[in-house]
């Protein structure tokens, strides 16, 4: 139960996908403190109780983003508002820097990577928004800490998870196709040539090791050449691009998902084969240990190149007889700790 508090107007600006909005603003339409939600995007997304899309008719560039700063200066309100920026530049900035000269609360809703390099003018454009904002978010431990090193004082600083819609993800109970998984843009930074080597290496002590690759990028001719130079035709399908209607069904065919990637934000793909009861091996890389308890619901590897780490991990979920326990722990994991009902609470407790 919410502590009674005076209700707030909030107004969102933000770069989302239509599903990411969704997950974004829901939680927050749940909580007693939200009086109505008015979202500054390109375009209107899901319906949603309460919330209100305002879009600028003017074509993409700078003018649009000037004109999307008038709209959230030019808005009225005899409720407090709040300003809450998501995506980082320059939605963010928008939303700091008028409640900066409106005198308002303003959230900075980090989501990407820490460790891309922001140079020059948004480099410096986004150090006026860390510092000024009243509270700046991040999915995850990592990200926090990253932001303390930059000098921002950690009690402004909260961890707030990326939420998923854990009632749609969940198992669909289809027939296991693939022992692994890996679902991810296949560019240099993935390493998707590592799940290829980790499948061959597997292969010698078990020939009929299935596998699945998902997704497109710079490197899916190279990919699919590395796959058949490598005599893995037979125990590894090449997926291609895969829309997100399509997603839990491919989940929850998979028995274990794996990211050997070298950067990371905090990856949702991850969470959401989680709450399809998929366990997942992680590199540990940005936000990814937050994701799993060791041992429990998955493993994290410390360095992406460890094949063998992986392959031995491997082995343990899917060859030591614990292969339910794991299910099960991944499945209360995302339940617990990233659905609607879970980042509600958390959402606006520091406000």
């Amino acid at each position: 139960m919410e502590t009674q508090k005076e209700s707030i107007n909030i107004v969102v600006i933000c770069k989302l996908f239509d599903q990411n909005v969704y997950d974004t603003i829901f939680p927050l339409t749940n909580s007693v403190r939200v009086n109505q939600i008015f979202v500054l995007r390109d375009s209107s997304a899901k319906p949603m109780n309460r919330v209100s899309y305002i879009s600028s008719t003017l074509k993409p560039g700078f003018m649009r983003h000037l004109h999307r700063f008038y709209l959230s200066m030019s808005f009225k309100s005899e409720s407090p508002v709040l300003y809450y920026g998501v995506y980082d530049f320059p939605h963010a900035i928008i939303a700091v820097a008028t409640a900066f000269f409106r005198r308002k609360k303003s959230v900075f809703g980090f989501i990407s990577n820490p460790n891309y390099n922001r140079a020059g003018l948004k480099g410096l454009l986004l150090d006026f928004a860390y510092k000024k904002c009243s509270i700046l978010t991040t999915p995850g431990s990592f990200s926090k800490s990253v932001f303390i090193k930059k000098g921002i004082l950690e009690e402004n600083i909260f961890i707030i998870p990326n939420a998923i819609d854990t009632e749609y993800y969940q198992s669909t109970k289809e027939e296991k196709i693939y022992d692994l998984l890996f679902f991810a843009r296949l560019s240099f930074e993935k390493h998707p040539e590592l799940f290829i080597d980790l499948v061959k290496t597997l292969k010698k002590e078990y020939p009929g090791i299935k596998a699945a690759i998902a997704g497109t990028g710079p490197l899916s001719t190279s990919v699919s050449k590395t796959v058949e130079d490598s005599g893995l035709l037979e125990n590894i399908v090449i997926l291609g691009y895969i829309p997100d209607r399509e997603l839990k069904n491919l989940y929850s065919k998979s028995k274990v998902y794996l990211m050997f990637s070298e950067t990371e934000g905090q990856p949702r793909t991850a969470v959401e084969a989680m709450a399809c009861g998929v366990p997942v091996i992680l590199s540990k890389a940005g936000d990814c240990e937050d994701i799993v308890t060791e041992g429990i619901d998955g493993h994290i590897v410390s360095d992406y190149n460890d094949v063998y780490r992986y392959v031995n991990h491997v082995k343990t979920i899917l060859f030591s007889g614990e292969y339910n326990k794991y299910s099960l722990a991944a499945r209360k994991k995302a339940e617990s700790k990233y659905s609607y009902s879970a980042l509600t609470k958390l959402s606006l407790i520091h406000i």
